[in-house]
């Protein structure tokens, strides 16, 4: 999922606690085992032009922002 925001690619998932804590507002989530949820989140995000291009700059800013290399390094000196 991060390489896809590093990439600047919405993301769709279920709405599991790894997702929700850390990408919550740069994804559109749905139940776990809720194949309908989901399928509405695909479509909602696949019909919504103005969507996709915020949650892809927010997905890449997220990434961008607490992945890079960089960042990575600075929280690792840190321990």
């Amino acid at each position: 999922m991060l390489e896809s925001m590093a990439a600047g690619v919405p993301v769709v998932a279920t709405a599991v606690v790894e997702t929700l804590n850390s990408v919550a507002w740069a994804c559109v989530a749905g139940f776990p085992n809720d194949e309908a949820a989901l399928a509405e989140g695909l479509e909602r995000v696949l019909a919504d032009e103005e969507l996709r291009r915020e949650m892809s700059h927010r997905a890449r800013q997220f990434a961008l922002e607490n992945f890079s290399v960089e960042r990575i390094r600075e929280q690792y000196c840190e321990l």
